[in-house]
This record gives C-alpha cells, sequence and structure tokens, in this order.
C-alpha cells in the first residue's frame, strides 16, 4: 500500500491537472471529463492507500511495543 500511494497520488494529481484546461470550457467532450474523473478517483484511491498503510504501520508498531513488554515481564508466582 504504502509503496503504491505515490505512484498512484503522483499518476491522479498529473491527469487531474492535465484534464483541467479540457473540463473547464462550456462544451467539455466526453472523453475530457472521463480522464478528469478517472485523474481525481486516482488521486483519491493514492491518498486512500497512504492513509491506510499509515495507520497499519502505526498498529503495528503499536502491537510490537506490546508484544515486546510482554516478552519482558516476569512471570507472576503464585503463593500457596
Amino acid at each position: 500500500m504504502l509503496f503504491f500511494a505515490p505512484f498512484l497520488i503522483a499518476a491522479g494529481a498529473f491527469i487531474t491537472v492535465a484534464m483541467r484546461p479540457y473540463v473547464t470550457e462550456i462544451s467539455a467532450e466526453g472523453d475530457a471529463m472521463l480522464m478528469a474523473w478517472f485523474g481525481a478517483i486516482l488521486l483519491c484511491l493514492g491518498v486512500a492507500f497512504l492513509i491506510a498503510g499509515l495507520a497499519l504501520v502505526g498498529v503495528r508498531s503499536l502491537m510490537q511495543q506490546q508484544t515486546e513488554l510482554l516478552r519482558r515481564a516476569q512471570p507472576e508466582r503464585h503463593r500457596d
């Protein structure tokens, strides 16, 4: 996810910016609108991948810290 996010964001931003002059005209053709929507979708998908990847990395880091703490903890000895 984190590997593909920059490529999706870059491609989506490039397509969206490149199609802007063709979409802002009154007589925008269907292909220009389709490409603009495709670029916007790629851009949003890249941002979603980036956020999801960062959230997964954060959760993994928290779980790793908890696991290390549990490994170092001494087991309790029950007195009889």
